[in-house]
């Protein structure tokens, strides 16, 4: 198997069609990440410097294929770097099995199992539902007992309402999945745990403890609260078709395992939030960008038709006055035609704001033409300096916020090179192309040779220039990526989804 530097699937050859169970076709494109789960290992060589993850088990480097059936299958990974791709081979692990007692449920006896489960929780799961990943962690930890088949689980999810929210289960019964799916405080027996907020064991269940649930009757069942920072956030529940008593062992296995549980819902509710944050950070900047952009077009428009009128009379005027004067060697003509050689100076300089503020050629002739437009004047102004521009792509039909946000960066981007470069080549290189991440994406490359300048620094300094644009990149949901090195001259990269509300906006 081969991945890219996106981490996705290059190329697969049928063996590894065979331990994912799906068609090596199916493979192609996939996110490795979504297809394996390991926690990580701080170790130089292995696959987590392509951000992949492994796990020890016991002794080995493993990751857990997640089959398309949903059985997970231990593969030792060997990773070997191929230009700019990684060339991964995997081969089958043996499963484990784990020796049971007289009386005793089979449980998970090494440390580095345990290890196993927890590193599921801390995978990079931006890609994946909540469910998703809390139905991939339950097929984790069936898999690892014995007799996985006979056990069941499910994770519910304290409401805010105090009742337990069905978001994940496997190998439970179907009238239990029907009849659970919202369970009032203390009904039935995950309520029970959600009320009491501690472990709940009992073997065998009885009807009067189920609540008119027979299909749970002379089961096992083990509730453990999930909880983070002391406050309850849900249930574990495991069920085991057979009725016999719960093991110390198991009891702190499962313990420590909601314990991490509670630490990852957490995460993922922060991350939510956050993202959250950032979505309507982006949507005000956005908004923002938009208004400033109307404001420069009406302050543009005034310029227009008031100055300029204002200055074509006051020309006219001073052309009048002058042609009735018979001498033109009087202070009246000097004064005229010095009325007159100010007014042009004057429309110029208005014209060279009206371009700062809207161009006009975005709107007359689009883009592309707009910014030949800009970078045949600045080169104008600087014959000293080399500049070359390069598209790739359909570029039409981008939309207004697109259109003056790419407009708008390269102008800033240009004003940088002047005032901190000290270059003597920029190039410029606007590309339509496709994404694995966002389906399409427009793509904006600015750099010089001129002197460079250390990251931490510019950071450090916020130009305001820089902090413009990185806002006018997060108000349409994009990328930057800046790289410098003193001496090695400067390079912006800036990345948008081409999304469909953004090419009709």
């Amino acid at each position: 198997m081969v991945l890219g530097e996106d981490h996705c699937v290059r190329s697969a050859n049928s063996a590894a069609a065979s331990l994912f169970g799906s068609p090596a076709s199916e493979l192609v494109g996939q996110s490795f990440s979504t297809m394996v789960a390991a926690p990580p290992i701080e170790k130089e060589g292995h696959l987590s410097a392509a951000e992949q993850l492994r796990a020890t088990y016991p002794d080995g480097r493993v990751l857990f294929a997640q089959r398309s059936d949903g059985s997970i299958l231990p593969l030792e990974a060997v990773g070997q770097p191929v230009d700019s791709t990684l060339e991964v081979r995997l081969r089958p692990l043996p499963q484990r099995t784990v020796a049971e007692g007289a009386n005793e449920a089979p449980v998970p006896r090494t440390i580095n199992q345990c290890i196993a489960v927890m590193g599921l929780l801390r995978l990079p799961t931006s890609n994946m539902s909540l469910e998703r990943q809390f139905e991939h962690f339950l097929a984790v930890i069936l898999s690892l007992r014995a007799d996985p088949s006979t056990w069941g689980a499910a994770i519910f999810l304290v409401t805010d309402q105090g009742e337990c929210e069905l978001h994940a289960a496997r190998n439970m019964p179907e009238p239990v999945l029907e009849r659970c799916q919202r369970l009032p405080a203390d009904s039935c027996l995950c309520g029970r745990v959600a009320c009491m907020d501690e472990v709940v064991v009992v073997y065998p269940v009885d009807r009067a403890q189920v609540n008119g649930a027979p299909c749970m009757c002379d089961r096992t069942y083990m509730g453990i609260p999930i909880r983070s920072n002391g406050r309850l956030l849900g249930v574990l529940a495991c069920v085991s078709a057979s009725s016999h008593s719960v093991s110390k062992d198991e009891h702190d296995f499962l313990a420590a395992i909601a314990g991490g549980l509670g630490a990852y819902i957490q995460h993922r509710r922060v991350e939510e939030q956050n993202r959250a944050l950032l979505e309507e950070n982006r949507r005000v900047n956005h908004q923002l960008i938009r208004v400033l952009e109307e404001e420069r077009r009406r302050i543009a428009r005034e310029l227009h038709d008031e100055m300029g009128q204002s200055l074509t009379a006051i020309k006219a005027d001073a052309a009048l006055i002058r042609n009735h004067c018979d001498d033109p060697s009087s202070p009246i003509h000097r004064s005229t035609s010095a009325i007159g050689g100010t007014a042009d100076r004057l429309y110029d300089v208005i014209q060279n704001l009206l371009t700062e503020l809207r161009p006009s050629g975005l709107d007359d002739l689009g883009l592309v033409d707009a910014l030949h437009a800009l970078i045949r004047r600045w080169r104008e102004h600087r014959p000293g300096i080399t500049c070359a521009f390069r598209t790739d792509g359909d570029l039409e039909g981008l939309g207004e916020a697109l259109n003056i946000t790419i407009y708008r960066i390269v102008q800033e981007s240009l004003n940088n090179v002047i005032r901190h470069a000290a270059a003597t080549r920029v190039g410029v290189a606007l590309r339509r192309e496709s994404s694995p991440v966002w389906g399409e994406e427009l793509t904006l490359h600015v750099e010089d040779n001129g002197l460079g300048a250390k990251l931490q620094n510019l950071h450090a300094k916020r130009r305001h220039g820089l902090v413009g644009i990185r806002e006018r990149v997060h108000g349409l949901g994009g990328e930057m990526d800046l790289d410098s090195k003193p001496g090695k001259g400067f390079r912006l990269t800036v990345r948008f989804p081409l999304l469909e509300a953004d090419l009709h906006d």
